[in-house]
């Protein structure tokens, strides 16, 4: 049959450990307990679509924070999704989150996908995909790769301050102070980036670009929370924009 391109956009990490010799994640950050540790078999009956929604359904009845909105959304889609499916077959179910390839694609990327955008947010096989330059090999070959987005995914354009024990959301002149450092034309614009990075509590720009930084969705959040993919939930909000793509 030949190899097909996936061409995959979401969040994701692009240092995963892991051993192509033995064929393990041995990545200290993901839980052994948790999906991306099991096989198909043990995942099914662990992380089933129907368990996802009573995990939604329960955070919504005791959520009283501004993730209510957002986990209503997500539980009314994934009732339509069923509604309209008889199931979760078109690539909406909650095993179309996480999509990691060691075998043909790259081993040290893993990225996920919100699970209200599981369908519409990767695709396999799409002629335009094939004439794009960056996914060939300058001998005529073939190539897998990344490209990391120095930005929000529409239409969660917000951006998180990671750097103190709790994550926060960037508002107001805050947030206004930070978008104008990404303006590239203004006249001295390290010397003002760092006026910008000591207003906003950071010693340096570096440190501020480094903890300043796109919001993850709170749909995804809770699903890789569910999924138990993670020790530590704060990992969640190191993931990055990305396009990822690989020949299979």
């Amino acid at each position: 049959m030949g190899i097909r391109i996936s061409k995959i956009i979401g969040y994701g990490l692009i240092d995963v450990k892991y051993d192509t010799e033995n064929w393990e994640n041995i990545d200290p950050r993901f839980n052994p307990d948790g999906y991306s540790m099991f096989d198909s078999y043990t995942k099914e009956d662990e992380f089933s679509d129907e368990k996802f929604n009573v995990f939604i359904d329960g955070r919504i009845k005791s959520e009283e924070t501004d993730e209510l909105f957002d986990l209503e959304l997500l539980s009314s889609f994934r009732k339509r999704y069923a509604e309209e499916d008889g199931g979760y077959k078109s690539g909406n179910s909650i095993f179309n989150v996480m999509n990691f390839d060691p075998e043909f694609g790259m081993p040290n990327v893993m990225v996920f996908i919100p699970p209200i955008h599981c369908k519409e947010w990767q695709r396999y096989d799409n002629i335009i995909d094939y004439y794009e330059p960056h996914h060939s090999d300058t001998n005529g070959g073939i190539s897998t790769g990344f490209t990391l987005l120095d930005r929000p995914i529409f239409p969660w354009e917000g951006y998180n301050d990671i750097s103190g024990e709790q994550v926060k959301r960037l508002t107001g002149l805050s947030l206004d102070r930070y978008l104008s450092t990404k303006w590239e034309s203004l006249k001295q614009v390290e010397k003002f980036r760092l006026k910008v990075a000591k207003e906003l509590g950071f010693n340096s720009v570096e440190d501020m670009f480094n903890n300043i930084v796109p919001m993850i969705p709170k749909e995804l959040v809770a699903a890789l929370q569910f999924l138990k993919v993670f020790k530590n939930d704060k990992t969640i909000y190191t993931l990055r924009p990305m396009i990822y793509w690989y020949w299979g």
